[in-house]
């Protein structure tokens, strides 16, 4: 616990790390029109340590260890808060405006009740101006079909996970893939072939997807309402913890 008070996120509770993945594999995009999808390290860093923290209170209160649970859950506010001033704009628009900005930001429930519904109008519209395709790295995947489900988009979250052209999770199916990709293009379009020094066929993070497909297909309203009331999650229930 004393490791993660003492955090480098500075007296304004904004992680400003030097060099780091961020959202690694995001897609990228050589059109000069679109600069492709690029979150900055510093909302992703920052909503992740919102994130632990929200944890490590929620955990501290399942242990009884009250006062370290009150502690980290006026630390989370308090990143909170700091989150929504520096990125966040008054209209619902988070950072750089990418799919991933918005996947955390909601999953991790950093914005105000009020902000979710428009947050999350602003990802959807983002998901279907591209004709339902994908923009998101190693991670805002995992949270990106929760999100849609859970603010009321489950027709686009369907419609994300059956897109078959690229990038998308079932392109690799058409280029003969029986496995995970490590990237959305390691067999291009143009059957072209991404850098060979990283560019496995059989790579597990873009298949975190899994995870909403248990919780979704095929399970009944009522099972999925007894998983939400009776586990663990946020009062989102938002996927992956």
């Amino acid at each position: 616990m004393g490791r993660l008070r003492a955090a480098p996120a500075g007296t304004e509770l904004i992680w400003r790390p030097g060099w780091q993945f961020g959202d690694w594999l995001a897609l990228h995009s050589d059109d000069p029109s679109y600069p492709g999808a690029t979150t900055g390290t510093d909302l992703i860093a920052t909503a992740f340590l919102a994130h632990s923290t929200d944890l490590v209170s929620r955990t501290a209160a399942i242990l009884g260890r009250a006062a370290d649970a009150a502690v980290y859950r006026a630390r989370f506010n308090a990143i909170r808060e700091a989150f929504n001033r520096e990125f966040v704009s008054r209209t619902g628009r988070v950072g750089e405006n990418t799919q991933t900005a918005y996947a955390l930001a909601i999953a991790f429930d950093l914005l105000p009740d009020s902000l979710v519904p428009a947050a999350a109008g602003r990802l959807t519209q983002d998901v279907e101006s591209r004709d339902h395709h994908l923009t998101t790295g190693f991670l805002g995947t995992p949270y990106l079909l929760h999100v849609l489900g859970t603010t009321g988009h489950m027709g686009t979250a369907f419609q994300l996970l059956t897109q078959r052209s690229y990038p998308s999770w079932l392109y690799p199916i058409t280029r003969g893939a029986t496995t995970m990709w490590e990237r959305w293009d390691g067999i291009r379009p143009d059957s072209s072939f991404e850098d060979p020094g990283m560019n496995s066929f059989n790579h597990y993070a873009f298949g975190a997807v899994g995870d909403w497909m248990y919780q979704n297909i095929g399970v009944s309203t009522s099972t999925r309402r007894r998983r939400d009331i009776g586990g663990p999650a946020s009062r989102h229930d938002l996927g992956p913890g």
